[in-house]
């Protein structure tokens, strides 16, 4: 790793807050390391602000990692990893080689406050059962165990694969702000049927 580099590692294992801003996948050594400061107690939170990805694989790798995952819309081509609010590094090669350059503590603040107006909701992972469906727009109806009801519209799924009312299924997704509708990329039937 390149001198600029080694100064992210020393930079990210010391940081407070860290907050990624991406629109494509991070660098598997990044991630590797992001995951290792959640896993080791360094970091209460990670926060992980991605546009324009819909690799629900990904996503919910993310999710299952304990990262605070929001939708955002607006962000920089390059990713940028944000520490403490002073602190930035722009990820000039998002490959294996995963190349950083250190933002001046000025731009990486601008960068901070202005990014922070760029989320539209975060990720979901649910369980409930299927009120009712409208195949013809791709919606369903989710009632959770608690009885609050959620409006769906599937992402880039096949209609097929709405399942019909009455079924306990797992959906994960974007909880949107400003539509209150989420948008599913993944759903998974569960054997269970109904609540008891």
């Amino acid at each position: 790793m390149t001198d600029s580099g080694s100064h992210f590692l020393a930079q990210i294992k010391t940081a407070k807050q860290i907050t990624v801003y991406q629109k494509q996948s991070l660098p598997k050594q990044v991630l590797k390391l992001l995951r290792d400061c959640m896993s080791g107690g360094l970091h209460s939170t990670i926060e992980i602000v991605v546009e324009d990805l819909s690799d629900a694989v990904y996503l919910r790798n993310l999710h299952s990692c304990g990262f605070a995952l929001f939708y955002g819309v607006g962000l920089p081509r390059r990713s940028v990893i944000l520490m403490d609010s002073r602190q930035g590094f722009v990820c000039d090669d998002n490959t294996g080689a995963a190349a950083f350059r250190s933002l001046s503590s000025k731009d990486a603040e601008d960068l901070y406050y202005k990014l922070r107006w760029c989320r539209f909701g975060h990720a979901v992972l649910l369980t409930g059962v299927v009120k009712e469906t409208d195949t013809h727009r791709g919606l369903l109806c989710l009632a959770s165990e608690g009885g609050r009801e959620f409006r769906c519209r599937l992402k880039e799924l096949k209609l097929s694969d709405i399942p019909e009312p009455g079924k306990t299924i797992e959906v994960f997704a974007w909880q949107k702000w400003l539509s209150h509708i989420l948008e599913v990329f993944e759903i998974k039937k569960l054997e269970v049927q109904g609540y008891p």
